[in-house]
């Protein structure tokens, strides 16, 4: 195993992502929805309705696995379908109330969860580490003039 000292930056941060991501597991037991729910309520609740294909191009999930999600969604009451009024094949996917509530129920924990660690940074490192995380991410996004 490789000393954390000897680790290039990517694997740091895909170490990070990992235990994050297992915390995020963790709460996620605690209520009735999984990763996947969340996600689509997520996207649904930043960029309000979406039809089925833009939820695959932004969760970047397979079409079935999304919609195995909308009909337990759908069943649950956090989410409403209704066809696209210029083209009656697609449908638009809604966020009702409820589901709006559960995102913000979620998106709170999230929150409580980040600052649990964050607050153990002062002020100077977590600008740093805010500065270098965003960079890295507009390099891979190509939105950089950066070279990889």
């Amino acid at each position: 195993m490789i000393q954390d000292d000897k680790k290039t930056l990517i694997m740091l941060v895909s170490d990070v992502h990992r235990q994050f991501g297992h915390k995020i597991r963790e709460l996620e037991k605690h209520n009735e929805y999984g990763s996947s729910v969340n996600c689509i309520l997520f996207e649904l609740h930043k960029h309000g309705n979406l039809t089925q294909v833009e939820l695959v191009d932004k969760i970047h999930m397979r079409p079935s696995s999304i919609s195995v999600a909308l009909q337990k969604m759908e069943l649950d009451g956090l989410i409403e379908r209704k066809v696209k009024d210029d083209d009656q094949r697609y449908s638009i996917v809604c966020i009702t109330s409820k589901g709006r509530s559960v995102c913000d129920e979620m998106r709170k924990k999230i929150f409580e969860l980040d600052n649990s660690f964050t607050s153990q940074l002062d002020k100077e490192e977590l600008e740093i580490a805010k500065k270098v995380l965003i960079k890295l991410n507009n390099i891979f996004k190509g939105d950089s003039n950066e070279n990889i």
